[in-house]
């Protein structure tokens, strides 16, 4: 598939497209992530309705399967939960694609 870059106005940085899907590099996701730092974990919890959740150490029931002990844990080093219990892993880049704002690359 052809390449492009683009620009915007204010000539931010590039943006690279595939098709009609946008390429953002992996530094501008971790320059994201970064900023929102643990908001992202209050965020997700809030959207998924985490089940006694410990806003001081920010864990919950996994809302992935059924567990009578909080194992999905906020990763401040991954800026995503972790289940201990089924070894899933969510952050906020999951929660937007579950919510359809964004898609996978393939």
């Amino acid at each position: 598939m052809k390449r492009e870059s683009r620009h915007f106005s204010d000539g931010r940085f590039n943006k690279k497209y595939r098709g009609d899907k946008l390429l953002v590099p992996q530094e501008l996701i971790l320059k994201a992530k970064e900023q929102i730092g643990d908001k992202a974990a209050y965020t997700i919890a809030e959207a998924l309705h985490l089940q006694k959740f410990d806003e001081k150490n920010l864990k919950a029931l996994c809302p992935f399967h059924t567990e009578n002990t909080p194992s999905f844990v906020w990763n401040p080093k991954n800026y995503s939960y972790h289940c201990f219990g089924c070894g899933r892993n969510f952050g906020i880049l999951d929660l937007y694609m579950q919510q359809g704002y964004m898609e996978q690359k393939t």
